[in-house]
C-alpha cells in the first residue's frame, strides 16, 4: 500500500470528463473526395483522396507504391478537388505534415494548408463541410 511519500510524486491525474480542446480555426468534416495533385515545378500529377476538409486545408490519403512521390513539409502543390456534383475547386496548398503509413497496407498521408484560397472556393468548401456535418457522419 502506498504511503504518503509515494503520493507526493504524483504529477497529475486525468479527469474522465475532460474534453479535447479544438485548436483549428475552421470546422472540419470527414469526407471521401477525389483530388488531383499537381506539382508546380514539374509536369506530374497524382490522384489521391481527401479524408477530411476545412476552409483551412485538408488531409490527403496517399496510397503507397513506386509512383507515390515523397512529400516534404513546406512543399508547394496545386490541388484540384472534386467536392461532388459539378463543384470543383483548384487551389494552391502547402504541405504542413507528412504522415507515414504505420501499418503494412495502410495509406500514408499529408496534411495541407490552402494558400491564397479565393472567396468562391472558400464558400464551396464551407458548404461541403456544413453538408457533411449535418449528415452526422464520423468526425476526423
Amino acid at each position: 500500500m502506498p504511503d504518503e511519500d509515494d503520493k507526493k510524486h504524483i504529477i497529475g491525474k486525468i479527469e474522465p470528463a475532460l474534453q479535447m480542446i479544438e485548436r483549428r480555426k475552421y470546422p472540419r468534416a470527414a469526407v471521401d473526395l477525389r483530388v488531383r495533385v499537381g506539382f508546380p515545378s514539374v509536369d506530374q500529377f497524382l490522384s489521391a483522396h481527401a479524408r477530411d476538409i476545412s476552409r483551412g486545408g485538408l488531409f490527403l490519403a496517399i496510397l503507397g507504391g513506386a509512383e507515390a512521390p515523397t512529400f516534404q513539409p513546406d512543399q508547394r502543390i496545386v490541388l484540384k478537388v472534386s467536392l461532388g456534383g459539378d463543384r470543383t475547386i483548384e487551389a494552391k496548398a502547402r504541405v504542413v505534415r507528412v504522415q507515414p503509413a504505420v501499418l503494412e497496407g495502410a495509406s500514408a498521408g499529408i496534411a495541407v494548408e490552402f494558400v491564397d484560397l479565393d472567396q468562391f472556393s472558400a464558400q464551396l468548401i464551407d458548404a461541403t463541410v456544413e453538408e457533411e456535418l449535418k449528415k452526422g457522419g464520423p468526425q476526423p
